[in-house]
């Protein structure tokens, strides 16, 4: 069964804790389709459910772990950004013509805000996994004890005697409701982080093109910076590192 690099591979890879799970939610819904044989249609209910079950389920450790992820991404942002200001601040010393106003100007009005967008957005996902790995917890855990608990009711409608079918068929209907909409729960905070993540990458392509868009732009001729100050402004991925 196929899965994504979230959980295949890379830094937070959790494949095995995902497929330990898909075996977990195999052998309750096995458990439960046989326990519900009388029904003669019941089993094929509950081996359908259980298998779109198991092509959503997914452990919800890389989420806590991405969470921290996100939350270092935006401290990167927001020390790049006041890096920014910074020499935008360092710069008013030592140049001051149209030139520099126009530098200022860009700084201020595109720059800055941009690394605060992407910061702020990055703030955002990082609340998000926590959201999903809550979620996931309490879904996985609302799952395997309702399971577990329809496992045993259908067991006990067996003293129900002739009336066994239908009372095992209420069983199924519930338990059927609960696990379709634990699986819509997957499936709407997988597509709200695929969501997030695509606005993240459009922010990041927006700030890139800002920089193309000016360069050469700006006029400098008149701009005496030390050396090092002016390396300094003309590598802006290195400015979170001083």
């Amino acid at each position: 069964m196929g899965d994504s690099s979230l959980y295949n591979a890379g830094k937070y890879g959790d494949g095995q804790t995902t497929q330990d799970l898909w075996v977990l939610v195999g052998v309750l819904g096995t458990a439960l389709a046989a326990c519900v044989l009388p029904t003669v249609g019941g089993p094929a209910v509950v081996a359908g459910i259980t298998v779109v079950t198991e092509l959503n389920v997914r452990s919800p450790d890389p989420w806590d772990r991405g969470a921290d992820s996100w939350n270092d991404v935006s401290d990167l942002f927001t020390q790049i950004k006041n890096r920014a200001v910074q020499l935008s601040s360092d710069v008013d010393g030592l140049w001051a013509d149209r030139g520099a106003e126009a530098f200022k100007g860009f700084m201020e009005g595109h720059i800055e805000p941009a690394l605060q967008a992407l910061s702020t957005a990055a703030t955002a996902m990082k609340s998000m996994c926590n959201s999903m790995w809550w979620s996931l917890v309490t879904v996985l855990t609302g799952y395997i004890t309702l399971t577990a608990g329809a496992l045993v009711a259908c067991g006990v409608a067996y003293a129900s005697g002739p009336f066994t079918p239908a009372v095992q068929w209420a069983i199924i209907g519930a338990w059927a409701a609960a696990a379709v909409a634990a699986i819509g729960v997957f499936i709407t905070f997988a597509q709200g982080l695929w969501a997030s993540g695509e606005s993240i990458n459009d922010a990041l392509s927006e700030l890139t093109n800002m920089f193309e868009e000016k360069a050469g732009r700006l006029n400098t001729e008149t701009l005496t910076l030390p050396q090092q100050i002016q390396v300094r402004i003309s590598e802006p991925t290195n400015w979170a590192k001083e």
